[in-house]
C-alpha cells in the first residue's frame, strides 16, 4: 500500500520571490509530498491526494505531447507509467486541485550506493520558480536516509536547459550512451558526512 507524508521543510524552499505570492495564495496553497512505501499516513494529506496517481499520469502525458513524443522513448507509455507508479518513490508538488510536478526515483537498493531519478517533470507554469531545486534537495535528503552516496540520472545531450540546471545544482557528467549523458551528484562525502544542499537555480 502506498503511503503519504508531508515534508514541510521543503514546501516553499528556494522559491523565487516572483512565485511566492502565487504559491502562498489561499486558493492555490502549494505542498510538497513524499510518496513511498515506508512513510507515515497523514489523514488530511490523503484526502487531498486521493487522485495523486491520476495527477502524475496526466502530467506525464501532457509533457509527452508537448515534446512531440520525445520525453519517453518506450514502446508503451502506459505500461511505463504503471511500472513507476508501483515501483518508484515520488516527491510531488501539489496545489489543492493539481499536480504541478514530481520526481520519480529509486534509492532503496542495498546493492548499490546510487539513487536514481527515472523521471522529473515540472508543469510549465512553475518552471524557473526555484521549485526544481527544492525537489532535488528533497530527493537527496531521502536518498541519504538509505545510505546513498550519489544521485544519478540520464539527460539528452541536446537538452540545454536541463543540462544547465543540473550543472548548477552540482551534477557532473560521468558517462555517455548514444545521445544521452549520465549525470551524477555526490550527496555524501567519502567519510559518509552530508554534503551541502545543491545551489538554487534562479531564472
Amino acid at each position: 500500500m502506498v503511503k503519504v507524508s508531508c515534508i514541510n521543510e521543503y514546501s516553499l524552499l528556494n522559491v523565487t520571490k516572483r512565485y511566492q505570492k502565487m504559491l502562498c495564495d489561499a486558493q492555490h496553497c502549494l505542498s510538497l509530498f513524499l510518496i513511498g512505501d515506508e512513510q507515515r499516513v497523514w489523514g488530511d494529506i490523503m484526502r487531498n491526494l486521493t487522485n495523486w496517481q491520476d495527477g502524475i499520469r496526466s502530467l506525464i502525458w501532457e509533457e509527452q505531447h508537448r515534446q512531440a513524443g520525445r520525453l519517453l522513448h518506450v514502446d508503451n507509455v502506459e505500461e511505463y507509467i504503471d511500472k513507476i507508479l508501483v515501483n518508484a518513490d515520488f516527491l510531488c508538488l501539489h496545489t489543492l486541485d493539481k499536480c504541478l510536478g514530481f520526481v520519480a526515483y529509486y534509492c532503496k537498493d542495498p546493492a548499490t550506493p546510487d539513487a536514481f531519478i527515472t523521471l522529473f517533470i515540472l508543469a510549465p507554469e512553475v518552471r524557473g520558480s526555484g521549485l526544481a531545486a527544492s525537489l532535488i534537495n528533497g530527493v537527496t535528503a531521502q536518498s541519504r536516509q538509505y545510505n546513498c552516496s550519489r544521485l544519478k540520472l540520464w539527460v539528452h545531450k541536446n537538452n540545454a536547459d536541463a543540462l544547465r540546471f543540473y550543472y548548477r545544482q552540482g551534477f557532473r557528467s560521468c558517462a555517455r550512451r548514444e545521445h544521452m549523458l549520465l549525470m551524477e551528484l555526490p550527496i555524501c562525502s567519502e567519510s559518509g558526512s552530508e554534503l551541502p544542499r545543491s545551489k538554487v537555480m534562479e531564472t
